[in-house]
């Protein structure tokens, strides 16, 4: 669902890999955060990975995407 919504493309600033995507959480679940779409965004391994390690992507978690709000 949320993968068909984000046109199963990464989400991540100035990504649009198609390939190994993942669901992120914007707001984690261990800080009070749902399974509901609007908490949801599609990143790929690569970004996902560098959000966690780095913080990458803020915008992203933060509600809006390089192509805009999902």
């Amino acid at each position: 669902k949320i993968l068909a919504r984000d046109g199963h493309r990464c989400q991540g600033p100035g990504c649009t890999s198609t390939r190994f995507l993942e669901v992120h959480h914007r707001k984690p679940r261990a800080n009070g955060g749902t399974n509901d779409p609007s908490n949801l965004i599609t990143l790929c391994s690569a970004c996902h990975q560098l959000h966690h390690e780095r913080g990458l992507a803020r915008a992203v978690v933060a509600g809006a995407s390089a192509r805009g709000s999902p």
